[in-house]
């Protein structure tokens, strides 16, 4: 596995040539982009990428890392090296494999399902570096970190059960509220790790965020006619999925900035009518509308903060 080189007492770890260099090595050898430059500095976000300025960013604040975290290779240069590592291949991994993000509640969501897709497919290209157990470690941390945040919602787990699912004890829990939809939720949620493309992801987020409509619906009307009603779009869009996508577009999300494609679409229910949850804060970004006032530049790029595109919003 690739490491970064140890960080030298008589200056800070991030202006360290050595470092940063090493850091944009791994980026271009996971991405097959040379043409990116890297910037770092203390952010809350943990890493973007933007396709259009050719910039990659990760944050010199780098998390503390509680017990129970797995690959933990304990000490602080070691776990700098796994941080920086697994930062850098997964914003890499947005530009190989990651379409443009949609916007809305919807972007959220496909960044949190397409994250998981392309971190699997990254884990397969470069077996060398061991990216599973870099990906893993930074998936604890951050699962972790939001822990105290938990309301077990069934929409919440969409993010939280990619680093959840394969715990032994796992943090994260539904609620009994949500259990029923959690059934046909999960599911959903594990077919987009293994969609063809991050076009079929914004498909499957739009079936999730259907049935995730319906039950809010449904609890509105509960109180007025004292039972729930179903029939109001309970399973999400109906229509054949081959059908949807000829209309969307190859499954509705457009092609990233680097593919030529238009990341917002006209018309699109981008699902803003339901909230995102608050736990996902800090977690989710591949590309985001706010990256450009963190780096003080103002163009448009894809943020990365637990989860990561825009373009993009990560990791």
């Amino acid at each position: 596995m690739l490491t970064i080189p140890a960080s030298r007492t008589t200056q800070p770890w991030f202006q360290q040539r050595s470092i940063r260099k090493a850091v944009l090595d791994i980026f271009r050898y996971c991405s097959r982009k040379m043409s990116y430059a890297l910037l770092m500095k203390p952010s809350d976000d943990l890493a973007w990428v933007s396709p259009e300025r050719r910039l990659v960013f990760i944050t010199t604040s780098l998390p503390e890392v509680p017990e129970g975290v797995r690959f933990d290779p304990v000490g602080e240069d070691l776990r700098r090296s796994l941080f920086l590592v697994g930062f850098a291949a997964h914003e890499a991994g947005h530009v190989r494999f990651s379409f443009a993000k949609p916007a809305g509640t919807l972007g959220e969501l496909w960044n949190a399902l397409e994250d998981e897709r392309m971190e699997r497919l990254m884990a397969r290209a470069y077996p060398e570096l061991r990216l599973a157990q870099a990906f893993t470690f930074l998936g604890d941390v951050a699962s972790a970190r939001a822990q105290e945040k938990f309301t077990g919602s069934a929409l919440e787990g969409c993010l939280f059960w990619r680093w959840e699912h394969d715990r032994l004890a796992p943090r994260w829990q539904v609620n009994e509220q949500d259990a029923d939809l959690w059934e046909d939720v999960r599911p959903l949620v594990e077919a987009a790790w293994q969609a063809r493309d991050s076009n079929q992801v914004t498909w499957i987020a739009r079936q999730i965020l259907g049935l995730v409509r319906a039950q809010q619906q449904e609890q509105l009307q509960a109180p007025d006619t004292g039972a729930p009603q179903p029939g109001n779009g309970s399973d999400g869009d109906n229509r054949d999925p081959e059908e949807q996508e000829r209309e969307c577009g190859s499954g509705g999300a457009s092609a990233t900035t680097e593919q030529g494609g238009d990341p917002e679409g006209a018309g699109e229910d981008t699902g803003d009518d339901i909230a995102v949850p608050e736990s996902w804060d800090g977690q989710v970004s591949a590309g985001g509308a706010n990256a450009d006032a963190r780096d003080g530049s103002s163009e448009g790029s894809v943020r990365l903060s637990f989860c990561d595109v825009d373009g993009g919003r990560v990791a």
